[in-house]
């Protein structure tokens, strides 16, 4: 469980990222 939720705070930061950077 611990593991799927780093995957899924992963995505959404990587999601996040290029919204930062614009």
């Amino acid at each position: 469980m611990a593991r799927k939720r780093s995957s899924t705070a992963m995505m959404i930061t990587r999601a996040i990222k290029p919204l930062l950077t614009l």
